[in-house]
């Protein structure tokens, strides 16, 4: 039981494999404790860990590696800012929905787009 690397499709997908979850350790390694980044990469590695199971018959392994790869296919094609939190815009309640009308419709004519009076005095 277990896999045996007798052909060399099989080496190549489990090497592919461990070159996946070695890159995206270095990358976890070298970013912020913090950030985002480093929760998505910390999740996709032990869903990886739960999902291979290298004891089962070699085919049956293999589609466990498969399928832990495309488990980590999203976090290897991040690139800068795709894991930034994004922030959406709400509609005011009873202005007009459909294009060329400013999101602003309806607001106090002396607002700006947040509903804060212009500060052209502020811009040098």
């Amino acid at each position: 039981m277990g896999i045996s690397l007798t052909t060399d499709a099989t080496f190549e997908e489990v090497y592919q494999a461990w070159l996946d979850v070695e890159t995206l350790f270095d990358i976890r390694e070298n970013i912020d404790v913090d950030s985002l980044r480093m929760a998505e990469i910390d999740q996709g590695l032990r869903d990886f860990t739960v999902l291979v199971y290298f004891e089962l018959p070699q085919a049956d392994v293999l589609e466990t590696i498969r399928v832990g790869r495309r488990r980590l296919q999203p976090l290897l094609a991040c690139v800068t800012g795709s894991t930034a939190p994004t922030m959406t815009h709400r509609r005011q309640r009873g202005a007009p929905h459909h294009p060329g009308v400013s999101p602003t419709a309806g607001a106090r004519p002396e607002a700006g787009r947040f509903g804060m009076a212009p500060r052209d005095h502020l811009i040098s």
